[in-house]
């Protein structure tokens, strides 16, 4: 039985990319579109398309926590209220903690989440389902991982939970479908019922 939702944050709930993008751009990062799509083929620490020095890195966080928008939230609010009802809700992100719940306090959204697992705990998304097993008593099959990226399904398959893909953010059905999700979805509005059905 699903007992735990855990969503990516940026491009599933967050609608980041043109901020992310914007921000490579700001700092010379050479790339094309398909880089950075690229980048996101695997767990974006270890095999990174897009080369980032330490400073690098740091500078684009630091943005990326200044750019932050409650208008950049996707419209998931009916959908989050409705699994709210039912299931624990987390967040496992590459993205800093502190900058999801920023956004989540602009938008209204932090009551929804249990917690958020982001890049402060660990570079691993591995690491960090394996971290929210521990902490909140849960196994692999009760949860559902709800995410945009092939990256993403790959370590959640790794991580022994449900998939469920979403095509709005950074990767599209055809790149997500290489990831052997449980299940595709295309619609904010599909959210809920599609974790039910999983």
């Amino acid at each position: 039985m699903i007992k735990a939702i855990v969503f990516d944050f940026d491009g599933v709930l967050g609608d980041t990319w043109d901020t992310s993008i914007g921000i490579c751009r700001e700092l010379n990062i050479d790339f094309t579109i398909d880089d950075f799509k690229d980048h996101h083929n695997g767990n974006v620490f270890e095999r990174p398309k897009l080369e980032f020095s330490k400073k690098q890195a740091d500078e684009f966080f630091l943005a990326y926590e200044e750019k932050i928008s409650g208008n950049k939230l996707f419209p998931l609010q009916p959908e989050l209220k409705r699994l709210n009802q039912k299931y624990k809700i987390f967040v496992i992100s590459s993205s800093k903690e502190t900058a999801i719940k920023k956004y989540f306090v602009l938008g209204e959204w932090d009551h929804y989440f249990e917690k958020i697992f982001g890049i402060e705990i660990d570079k691993s998304k591995l690491k960090k389902f394996k971290k929210l097993f521990q902490d909140y008593n849960l196994k692999p099959e009760e949860c559902v991982f709800v995410t945009d990226t092939l990256g993403d399904l790959i370590e959640g398959e790794k991580a022994g939970v449900k998939t469920l893909a979403v095509t709005w953010g950074y990767h599209g059905e055809m790149r997500l479908k290489k990831g052997n999700p449980d299940k595709i979805i295309h619609n904010f509005n599909e959210l809920a019922n599609a974790v039910g059905s999983i």
